[in-house]
């Protein structure tokens, strides 16, 4: 095996058990364009998860919720999901009128807003709202 080989082999084995604490667990794409594409493909909603990086609640959502195993069963089992950044996408924060961070907006294959959920909450606050999107579908 060659040294780039084994230095791509460890990366992806020290994700696949690292990936939880780190809150990458769910599959979050980092491209909207290509996870809408996803989303139609396989006719799912899309999650899609913006953040701030100076924003205490979000990295508390990445850690506490979003890396729970029950979240990561749910997103993978219901959702196309993708991960963005005020920052770098503010578009999508005036597109969507977006004012609190984090935010997670569930929009359907075709991009139209089913709901949200914003601000500060728990996995089970989170799981529960998730249920009640789905069911409204």
């Amino acid at each position: 095996m060659t040294t780039a080989r084994l230095a791509i082999s460890c990366t992806l084995i020290t994700l696949a058990l690292l990936g939880p604490r780190l809150g990458l667990a769910a599959d979050w794409n980092g491209d909207v364009v290509s996870a809408a594409r996803e989303a139609k493909r396989l006719d799912k909603p899309m999650l899609l998860f913006i953040d701030n990086m100076q924003c205490h609640n979000c990295v508390q959502t990445k850690k506490e919720v979003l890396s729970d195993p029950r979240v990561i069963t749910e997103l993978r089992r219901y959702y196309v999901t993708v991960r963005v950044t005020y920052d770098k996408h503010p578009e999508l924060a005036a597109a969507f009128n977006l004012t609190l961070s984090p935010t997670l907006l569930v929009l359907t294959p075709h991009g139209n807003e089913i709901g949200r959920v914003h601000g500060s909450f728990d996995k089970y606050q989170f799981l529960a709202q998730l249920a009640r999107l789905r069911a409204s579908r």
